[in-house]
């Protein structure tokens, strides 16, 4: 006899997924790129903190510069 289950991963990454697409409706994909990077600056969930930790420890990229790339 199959057990019902109590949590269903795929049901829940589904609905997030799609609760994700209706918010993001009608937006480019530079909105997106900006609202997740305002979400993560602000947010206090784990991820968000641990990126910017991450985000922190890099080093300033220096644009104008071609000393750091690799000659081919």
């Amino acid at each position: 006899m199959a057990q019902e289950k109590e949590f269903d991963g795929v049901e829940m990454k589904n609905r997030i997924q799609a609760e994700i697409q209706r918010e993001n409706e009608g937006l480019s994909d530079q909105e997106r790129r900006e609202k997740l990077h305002r979400e993560l600056e602000t947010s206090d969930d784990p991820l968000s903190r641990k990126w910017r930790e991450w985000k922190m420890s890099k080093p300033a990229p220096n644009r104008g510069s071609t000393s750091n790339r690799i000659a081919l």
